[in-house]
């Protein structure tokens, strides 16, 4: 289902993201208040998952707004407030529930569930359609008894037929209701998404219009006469379902702790400041609101205690208290015994020996996985499996590097006909992902218009059989290269502060590393000491235009070389020309479209580099 996060703390929208996409939901994440309302005015949501002390517009008022609008999707309100007459306030403003960080992830995924089942009339736990199962709590689908193996997609899309009943959903609203805003695609790839699922639905027997066409209308649900079928689905190993969730929350954490790390800085000068009786209230003001973040977001990454430690050290800031010397001694206590709460071995993410990449192939011959294995010891990891079932099993725990995937293996005279498609199928959704996962291809068919559709779906490379172990290897590796090259550090600068916030939202999956920043008379200082790979700059700013930060920086012999990008909301000839004239390498009208921006990115960085 398409869910809404509208959480200011960074670490902890990734973490709550990370969680909601591991239980098979589509996530957008707004910053502040005001997006929020942006995306729901825009967007088409079946659950809304808000935080309180959002900036620009509260949580309390946004829900109020939600509801006076008219509009009826479930709320949840996650904060770190947890006075009664937070809560009542929260209820009071249209909240369907309340959930007090730090919170038990399972609890939160429980309450969610049981949100969306109210908003669908009461639904029960278990969604059923005869024979056909789902249950939303382990992510399981079978028909009559044997388990259907479903891509994410297709998974949410028969989610949403069996949430909806007879209902009858166009292309438009599918792709409102299971893609991000900022990533629509074309209403052809519905019907892809459709092909398949019936597909797989006929494989284990389901009747080939169980998923029926309303001509001119869309898709629904068609009920089988008599259908009394008992399904069973084998549950998911709790034990499983917690390792894959660890790894991605051990992920998050891994990105997330500088950013810890430099608001327990802020209690230190705070707790340093109270000893030696010097505590002004602004200081004072900043130590509590990290102590708040902190107290919501470490329990996230396990870190109970210390979220305990955060929780009384932001009840100790509170205005009005005393500030004894025994209540600075107590502070510091808790400062220490937060330190070494922090220092304690957090779970690590999955990585590979020295930062390698990691290379999936699926059913390579003999020969090459020889050869590929062999380079492995020095390039990259390498894992081998057998089948695209397999394979996407495997990228349920891993995310890959690069996929060498051989549309035609030797064993294909023993597989289903299916078996062909689900290649051509997984080669499509490697490239859906975001960022997206490159591939090379390998094929015996000696097929142009192969070479053809394997590059209209996002292939890297397609290499032709018989083919030597040493050219695939080679091709690996530099395929890899190219990949690498990607991870690059983008400067943007523009006075709109919402703006921005938008930009690192819509930049964020592509794996690069962005700074913003709103005021271009600090531009030279940030410029120095993050030393970008590109800039993107917004004409017209106040003291200083971007067309003038783009000839001072064309002016120094250190960064002339830098590639500009402009943003800009005005493209009459006069403002191109100019923008041209200063240096420009390239020029984007607002509004903006996330992947658009992206790719003229990293097109310009691969430009670059090829020179």
């Amino acid at each position: 289902m398409k869910v809404l996060l509208a959480e200011d703390d960074e670490s902890v929208a990734e973490a709550l993201r990370e969680f909601l996409v591991h239980q098979r939901h589509l996530v957008d994440v707004a910053g502040d208040g005001e997006t929020a309302w942006n995306l729901i005015e825009l967007g088409n949501y079946d659950l809304i998952l808000l935080d309180v002390l959002l900036p620009k517009l509260d949580g309390i008022s946004l829900c109020r707004r939600l509801r006076s609008k008219g509009h009826r999707m479930p709320v949840l309100l996650l904060t770190g407030l947890d006075a009664s007459t937070d809560k009542v306030a929260g209820l009071d403003a249209g909240a369907d529930d309340y959930v007090v960080k730090p919170c038990d992830l399972s609890e939160l995924a429980a309450r969610i569930r049981a949100l969306l089942r109210r908003g669908g009339a009461a639904l029960p736990p278990v969604l059923e359609w005869g024979p056909l199962r789902l249950d939303p709590n382990t992510c399981e689908v079978s028909y009559q008894g044997q388990p259907l193996h479903l891509t994410p997609k297709e998974y949410n899309l028969l989610e949403l037929f069996l949430r909806g009943g007879r209902r009858v959903y166009s292309r438009r609203a599918i792709v409102d209701h299971l893609w991000p805003f900022e990533e629509p695609p074309e209403e052809d790839t519905v019907k892809a998404h459709v092909k398949g699922l019936r597909h797989k639905l006929r494989a284990v027997g389901a009747p080939a219009d169980l998923i029926e066409t309303v001509y001119g209308l869309g898709y629904r649900l068609k009920p089988q006469a008599g259908a009394d079928a008992e399904a069973l689905t084998v549950a998911v190993s709790p034990a499983s379902m917690r390792q894959k969730l660890h790894s991605a929350l051990a992920g998050v954490w891994e990105r997330s702790k500088a950013n810890v790390l430099a608001r327990v800085a802020v209690l230190e000068r705070a707790s340093l400041a109270m000893l030696e009786a010097r505590l002004d209230d602004a200081l004072r003001q900043q130590a509590e609101h990290e102590a708040h973040k902190l107290a919501g977001s470490l329990g996230t990454f396990g870190f109970s205690e210390g979220s305990r430690l955060a929780r009384s050290m932001e009840q100790a800031l509170q205005p009005g208290l005393s500030l004894t010397r025994e209540r600075a001694l107590r502070f510091a206590e808790g400062l220490v015994a937060l330190q070494r709460e922090l220092e304690r071995a957090a779970p690590a993410p999955e990585r590979s020996p020295e930062n390698h990449p990691r290379v999936l192939a699926v059913d390579p011959d003999q020969p090459l996985a020889q050869a590929l294995q062999a380079a492995a010891r020095e390039v990259f990891l390498l894992d081998v499996v057998c089948g695209v079932e397999a394979a996407h099993v495997w990228m349920e725990h891993h995310r890959p590097d690069l996929v060498v995937l051989d549309l035609h293996p030797a064993l294909a005279e023993r597989l289903p006909a299916a078996d062909e498609a689900a290649r051509w199928s997984l080669l499509g959704e490697l490239a859906a992902r975001r960022p997206p996962i490159p591939a090379l291809v390998l094929s015996d068919r000696h097929s142009f218009e192969e070479r053809i559709e394997a590059t209209r779906l996002g292939s890297r490379a397609f290499l032709e059989k018989p083919v030597g172990p040493e050219r695939v290897v080679g091709t690996v590796e530099r395929v890899l290269e190219r990949a690498r090259r990607r991870t690059a550090k983008v400067m943007i600068v523009d006075d709109d502060a919402p703006l921005l916030a938008a930009l690192r939202a819509l930049l964020a999956p592509w794996g690069l590393q962005l700074l913003t920043l709103a005021d271009p008379l600090q531009f030279w200082r940030q410029l120095e000491s993050f030393r970008p790979d590109l800039l993107v700059l917004d004409v017209e700013m106040p003291h200083l235009s971007g067309i003038e930060l783009c000839r001072i920086v064309r002016g120094d012999p250190q960064w002339q070389w830098l590639p500009v990008l402009f943003l800009s909301a005005h493209t009459d000839e006069e403002t191109v020309e100019r923008a041209w004239a200063g240096g420009a390498d390239d020029f984007v009208a607002k509004p903006v479209s996330g992947p658009n921006l992206a790719m003229r990115i990293l097109n310009r960085l691969e430009r670059r580099r090829s020179l």
